[in-house]
């Protein structure tokens, strides 16, 4: 399974210990606060680059029964490494979209690679539909208009299509996303409010 690496080390249980492997393995410098700014900022890039790998974490990363107390943003309190590690991401996430984060079980994780996988084969394509300087619709397209999983497709507001089977999905204030199945054909579909090109 595909997963990012963390400033978090599998072998570690307290910030000093974390600090000093980040030091000396991986070019590091500072105190743990500086490596939790460079966590921050290399993770929240992941996560804005819509990767759907997992992080990677340990059992000694969840030490918690006698660990420090830390302040992190709004949250203060004893925390594991773990915790620490979460509460920073999430917060820095938060601070700067309305974007939901959402945590996949195991299985699911791989079906989502497995999909991913089918979907990069079949070389998925777009077209804009524009009328009067306007796009008021987009018509999707895979080789041979065939795949073995469904398509996604992000929206800013409503859209139509005429194709069956299709899934709507919006969590939170996230953007309308409509998962296609392609059947043999392109599909196409209408926004529901032109979007100006000027």
């Amino acid at each position: 399974m595909p997963r990012w690496a963390t400033t978090i080390y599998y072998n570690c249980d307290t910030a000093n210990c974390t600090t000093q492997e980040w030091i000396n393995t991986s070019g590091g410098k500072g105190s743990f606060w500086d490596l939790l700014q460079n966590a921050r900022s290399v993770n929240t890039w992941h996560l804005f680059g819509l990767h759907h790998d997992p992080f990677m974490f340990h059992q000694a990363n969840l030490r918690y029964t006698d660990s420090a107390s830390y302040t992190i943003g709004s949250q203060s309190g004893k925390m594991s490494l773990l915790m620490i590690w979460s509460e920073l991401i999430l917060q820095e996430m938060y601070r700067l979209t309305t974007w939901p984060i959402i945590t996949l079980k195991h299985d699911d994780v791989g079906q989502s690679f497995i999909n991913r996988m089918t979907l990069d084969n079949c070389n998925p394509s777009m077209n804009y539909q524009v009328s009067n300087g306007k796009i008021t619709g987009v018509t999707v397209a895979t080789t041979n208009n065939v795949c073995g999983t469904t398509v996604p497709v992000t929206f800013p507001g409503t859209a139509s299509t005429t194709q069956s089977g299709t899934v709507n999905e919006q969590i939170g204030s996230d953007p309308l996303t409509i998962w296609t199945p392609m059947t043999g054909s392109p599909v196409s579909f209408t926004l529901g409010s032109a979007v100006s090109l000027n």
